[in-house]
């Protein structure tokens, strides 16, 4: 089995309970973030996703991140109905060809302030999830 690593950025910022970026966790009650599978694109929005999940087992091993991540970080991620309210929204997008960059994340905040983020995945890419599968 290959080993891979990928460079990434990491800006140090966290979403808080009021929804304030901070340079650390607080030691309060964990932030609510909302999520959701894209179903569309919302006018007005400066992301646009050029596809749309539509695979449960796909939809399901994001579930699953998404709980993992939870355990592990100071916020509680609450998966509901996709509109342009959402704070993480997730779907496809057309980055870079096959076997090159696998999803990418865009966030926007003004000043300290979280406004959203999108998760796109690359629609070129061969997703495969299953006891076969070695990856997603």
């Amino acid at each position: 089995m290959h080993e891979h690593t990928q460079d990434y950025t990491l800006n140090g910022q966290v979403w808080r309970s009021d929804k304030t970026a901070a340079w650390q966790t607080s030691a309060n009650a964990p932030t609510t973030i909302t999520w959701s599978i894209a179903t569309s694109n919302f006018s007005g929005e400066a992301y646009r996703f050029d596809g749309f999940l539509t695979g449960s087992v796909f939809v399901d091993a994001i579930r699953a991140a998404m709980d993992a991540w939870e355990a592990v970080a100071h916020i509680d991620l609450v998966e509901t109905t996709d509109t342009n309210a959402v704070d993480i929204r997730i779907g496809y997008e057309a980055i870079d060809g096959r076997n090159g960059t696998l999803a990418q994340t865009v966030y926007w905040y003004a000043r300290d302030t979280l406004i959203e983020a999108f998760i796109g995945f690359d629609t070129a890419e061969p997703w495969v999830s299953g006891a076969a599968a070695q990856g997603i």
